[in-house]
């Protein structure tokens, strides 16, 4: 008699020890179910049964057999699986505490990234979220199983890709348009860069934070991850260059809120005055101190959606009980000055809105894969309003 395979204790979380051991036993691979074993003396009889053919056999075997010729005692395992649940802040955070420190952690993920929105609707996780749990967590066994949806990495008929697109649409593949922009707000000439994704149905301008610009990695990795989604996108400078140098001076503007607002609200009316941005359905993401100008810029201006990442709402002041785009306010769990100060601005809103906390996120979105469920956040809430 000799072991095949170590013992696990397979229910853990459960806190009910079942011992499974796989014994060599007549060459044939036996299953005994032990139950809790740590104080049961050597005598205790086990009785190991088995089938050849029709004929069922059974031997006795006592407790101190096994334990010394055959079981390996060894720590148990704790085993975590996810599947079908809703995608949001609270139950992120949920999983994670629940999975931590597992030692096999299993996460079913259906969907992938492009079809985040059916996902959500099915209450499923996309391979990305599934990501992103499996980096928030301490599970001791790295590579994680992610299962997909075979017709969905194939391409299946009529499916949708990232741009809305059915995957055998004429214009699946093709490029977004990028166009450079010197937009005149009244008080300022701003420069700028739009993309134009295909069958675009919104557009979204950033607002970029304070000390920053229309380069920000930040915001371009959110915007690129919009334009995959088929959504339009407008960068650009909220202060001229004069501006600019002067604010690194005494950084006095980046602060300014009545200006940042006025020169959103300049933008927003020059981009409906494009002939190619008629049908665009406009919407605004700001970061910092540009979602408070977003925020009071969307009292002045038809707009239909608003994400704040990292955002100072409550900056907006007066704006905030007469904004009526939905808005969403994104904020990471190791921000909590900012967290308090969404808090606040969310019991003044009076439009549609929902404050997500991204687990493990500071105020910047350093972390890994803290940045990439902002931008899925993002493209939800623009494609479930500007769509």
């Amino acid at each position: 008699m000799r072991p095949i395979f170590q013992p696990s204790l397979v229910n853990g979380p459960f806190a009910d020890p079942a011992l499974f051991v796989d014994v060599l036993f007549e060459r044939r691979a036996l299953l005994f179910d032990l139950g809790d074993i740590a104080d049961a003396p050597d005598c205790t009889p086990v009785t190991a049964r088995w089938r050849e053919g029709d004929e069922l056999r059974e031997r006795r075997l006592s407790l101190g057999t096994l334990r010394h010729a055959a079981v390996q005692c060894v720590p148990g395992q704790m085993i975590a699986y996810v599947s079908d649940v809703a995608c949001h802040a609270d139950n992120l955070q949920r999983i994670i505490r629940l999975v931590a420190d597992a030692d096999l952690l299993f996460i079913e993920a259906t969907f992938l990234e492009c079809d985040a929105e059916e996902a959500r609707r099915k209450d499923h996780l996309t391979a990305r979220q599934a990501g992103s749990i499996a980096r928030g967590s301490r599970a001791r066994n790295r590579p994680v199983p992610l299962l997909a949806s075979l017709h969905r990495l194939r391409g299946g008929p009529g499916k949708r890709g990232p741009s809305g697109l059915s995957r055998n649409h004429p214009m699946r593949d093709a490029k977004p348009r990028s166009l450079p922009a010197t937009i005149d707000t009244g008080d300022a000439v701003l420069q700028g860069d739009v993309v134009l994704p295909h069958a675009a149905r919104g557009i979204v301008l950033f607002a970029h934070g304070s000390g920053s610009s229309r380069f920000s990695t930040r915001n371009r990795y959110v915007a690129n991850h919009l334009v995959e989604g088929g959504l339009g996108t407008l960068l650009f400078d909220l202060l001229t260059a004069e501006e600019e140098e002067r604010d690194m001076r005494d950084a006095g503007l980046r602060f300014d809120i009545d200006l940042l607002t006025r020169r959103l609200a300049g933008a927003t009316r020059w981009l409906g005055s494009q002939d190619w941005a008629t049908n665009l359905r406009p919407g605004y993401f700001g970061a910092s101190t540009g979602a408070a100008a977003a925020l009071a810029a969307s009292v002045e201006c038809e707009v239909h959606a608003i994400v704040s990442r990292g955002g100072r709402p409550d900056l907006a002041g007066a704006a905030l009980p007469r904004v009526t785009a939905p808005t969403l306010l994104i904020v990471g769990s190791q921000d909590p000055v900012v967290i308090e100060l969404n808090e606040q601005a969310l019991r003044l809103l009076q439009c549609e809105a929902r404050l997500e906390i991204v687990p493990g996120a500071t105020h910047l979105f350093e972390e890994p894969g803290t940045l990439e469920q902002v931008a899925a956040l993002a493209l939800q809430w623009f494609r479930r309003w500007l769509s």
